[in-house]
């Protein structure tokens, strides 16, 4: 990769690197191709830019050998572009967690594993392949938010979530947490580590870099961290680690029933999601009925289902409503209850919506 100002000084560095390449194969024997030498040249800032538009300018080697130019460069699993916006990068990167979000899928329907299983696999799976090189693509806010909407939809899977699922609520349900959470955290270690051997000053110092997004988010971190110079410096990596977390706390991980069918009901039931007619209705207007599967007289909302319907058996259900809560039965009230994953009340609620469901068979195929 060469910026536009150094096209000059690429001509000169280019010949005298393929001499010492050459010389190093020759004497132990290697063979060498040159087949595969490419550059890219990338925008600099515009008062250092020296290129115009429709400049011709190509960058020899071993005396009138080209090196191919490239509109795209890959380097280590990351496209680099002469813009440096790493859109096509994202875009490589939404493709593949969509391909391995389907393949997390399979394997829990499957192996038939519990929410905590497929999470585990999510995170390390689907996850992992974000963590790396998040510290350049993090800084394009339009591939952030490609890279997250994407992940929101695998989320949605795991959690049983639909679609008017709000993102709020989704992440809340969730035990895995947000990517711009992960991604601070690495950038908090990425500035520790580039400090610690002496290169974040090196960076500061290039007008490309101090004056971009990257210099500026590794400052921050520094800056948030509120940790001496001289501390920080000789900070360890145990150390170092440490100190991120405690700066920004893992997310702690809630109850999961262990029937994947029951944990799918109440997960719904925290999301305020529930599938019925009424939802139905919303996603296809001009096929869904939106009266009761049941009595066959009102709207299926959830509150009729659970308190108001005729032909349903709700007088236990009620029972242990109104013992637990002294307000009126509402969808709001059902999930701020349920979210209070530790409590004993949380856990009892959970235990009267399953029996009251599984009796009734409230949400019957008709």
């Amino acid at each position: 990769m060469i910026s536009n100002r150094d096209l000059g000084q690429a001509k000169k560095d280019m010949s005298e690197v393929y001499g010492i390449i050459r010389e190093y194969a020759r004497k132990r024997r290697i063979e060498f191709s040159d087949t595969k030498v490419k550059y890219l040249v990338y925008k600099g800032s515009h008062h250092t830019q020296i290129l115009n538009k429709g400049d011709n300018v190509k960058v020899t080697y071993d005396g009138d050998k080209e090196v191919e130019e490239v509109q795209l460069y890959r380097y280590l699993g990351m496209l680099v572009d002469p813009n440096l916006n790493f859109v096509q990068w994202g875009r490589q990167i939404v493709a593949e967690v969509k391909k391995r979000t389907a393949l997390v899928v399979r394997v829990s329907i499957k192996m038939k594993l519990n929410r905590r299983q497929s999470e585990l696999l999510y995170r390390g799976y689907v996850r992992g392949l974000l963590n790396y090189g998040c510290s350049l693509w993090s800084t394009k806010p339009k591939v952030l938010d490609m890279i997250e909407k994407a992940d929101r939809e695998g989320l949605r899977l795991l959690c049983g979530a639909l679609v008017t699922t709000s993102t709020e609520a989704l992440y809340e349900e969730s035990n895995l947490e947000r990517i711009g959470v992960q991604v601070d955290r690495k950038n908090c270690l990425t500035a520790i580590r580039l400090n610690t051997v002496g290169l974040l000053s090196q960076f500061w110092g290039r007008m490309s870099l101090s004056e971009g997004q990257m210099g500026c988010i590794l400052r921050d971190c520094l800056s948030r961290l509120n940790i001496p110079g001289d501390k920080l410096v000789e900070m360890s990596k145990e150390q170092a680690k440490r100190a991120v977390y405690r700066l920004i706390p893992r997310k702690r991980w809630h109850r999961v029933r262990k029937l994947f069918e029951e944990e799918r009901l109440i997960a719904r039931c925290r999301m305020s999601v529930l599938p019925t007619r009424e939802w139905l209705c919303f996603l296809f207007p001009r096929t869904a009925i939106p009266t009761c599967r049941h009595c066959h007289l009102e709207v299926e909302y959830i509150e009729h289902l659970f308190f108001d319907c005729s032909s349903l058996d709700q007088s236990e259900f009620r029972e242990v409503w109104n013992s637990l809560s002294s307000e009126t039965f509402s969808t709001w009230a059902m999930a701020q209850l349920l979210r209070d994953f530790e409590s004993p009340k949380s856990l009892e609620l959970e235990e009267a919506i399953v029996k009251f469901v599984k009796e009734n068979d409230v949400f019957k195929r008709v």
